[in-house]
């Protein structure tokens, strides 16, 4: 069952990294002093706030010594990149540039890499995405 404030919050760390700054072609580096991160980095590090914003909810609470195991962190980042897919592909319905050779019909996003660094792409697109992804999850905006 997704954890839909999980993701939505994954979602929106995300984002406002994206929107501090974009990369295509790697995960993250800097520009003119600048911290970039391209889209899967991004969904990579809110996963992290994610749940890191959950525990500390948690201990507020009183559940002291509650933390997020490995799992959480894979299920949550599973979650989010499945989210931003399918908003990816909603988007670009057309998917990769160029349709396959041997059904010469055009092919989904299959990867958020794939999609961050066509040439063509732009961070105002990332951050559409990002908007759709957001809908999606059910974030009323």
């Amino acid at each position: 069952m997704v954890n839909r404030r999980r993701v939505i919050h994954s979602l929106l760390a995300a984002k406002a990294r994206v929107a501090h700054g974009w990369t295509q072609n790697r995960a993250e580096g800097r520009v003119y002093g600048r911290h970039v991160v391209c889209a899967i980095q991004a969904i990579e590090m809110g996963s992290l706030e994610a749940l890191d914003e959950e525990m500390r909810d948690r201990r507020k609470k009183g559940g002291k010594g509650w933390t997020y195991s490995t799992t959480d962190l894979c299920v949550v980042r599973a979650e989010t990149t499945e989210t931003m897919l399918e908003a990816i592909n909603q988007l670009w319905p057309d998917g990769y540039n160029e349709p396959d050779a041997r059904t010469n019909e055009y092919r989904p996003w299959e990867t958020i890499p794939a999609w961050n660094d066509q040439n063509d792409r732009k961070k105002a697109d990332v951050l559409d995405a990002f908007d759709r992804a957001l809908k999606i999850a059910g974030h009323d905006s």
